[in-house]
């Protein structure tokens, strides 16, 4: 239909077999959309929670390098840091994530009519095209969880460095007993008449 987005001039068939497991869930979307005439935000919780995972599940492969790309080298010019730039990331994708699915089967769409494919061959070169890969979704998880791993000891590591170290004492504060020589023990233990003692004050001066 003429004023709306030439991805939803798809077949439902087309984006059932492209979208593969809960595509019931996509079907619904993608009428509502019809409706209104253009894509309408969405909400997909596994694009929430797990962004890298869910984006490999469903084999958005681009989406999964940009936000790679976005998580590691934004953070560090942002003041939110690497929580705030996830947050972010995970609500956009969750908002997005059902639109870009779409998308993605209308071109495979495109492409099985340029090679001519009808039935079920069509069926079977658009759930090559879409569908989910586990195999994929488990990678990007260690690969996810890699990540976070690196960036906690990176944190640790700053913080390690940025406490003090302790104070060192100069040696000119030391005991005058020790930087004198001598023992400060010498007049305890001696006789009375051993004992070294200074002479008073107007001896001093009358001698001087």
């Amino acid at each position: 239909m003429a004023g709306w987005p030439k991805e939803l001039d798809l077949a439902e068939g087309d984006l059932v077999a492209y979208v593969g497991p809960n595509a019931d869930t996509y079907l619904d979307y993608f009428r509502k959309c019809r409706v209104a005439g253009k894509f309408k935000m969405g909400f997909v919780w596994g694009a929430f929670a797990t962004t890298p995972v869910w984006l490999a599940y469903r084999k958005l492969w681009l989406w999964m390098l940009v936000i790679f790309i976005v998580g590691i080298g934004v953070p560090k010019l942002l003041p939110t840091g690497a929580s705030g730039v996830a947050t972010g990331i995970g609500v956009a994708m969750a908002m997005l994530g059902q639109s870009l699915v779409v998308k993605g089967a209308w071109k495979a769409a495109q492409e099985a009519d340029e090679e001519g494919l009808q039935g079920e061959g069509r069926r079977a070169f658009l759930r090559r095209k879409g569908g989910t890969s586990p195999v994929a979704a488990i990678i990007a998880s260690v690969l996810t969880a890699l990540v976070v791993v690196v960036a906690i000891i990176g944190r640790l590591e700053d913080a390690g460095s940025s406490i003090p170290a302790p104070a060192s004492h100069p040696a000119s504060q030391k005991a005058p007993a020790a930087t004198q020589g001598g023992d400060p023990f010498d007049n305890i233990y001696k006789p009375q008449s051993e004992k070294k003692s200074a002479p008073p004050d107007w001896l001093r001066h009358s001698v001087e």
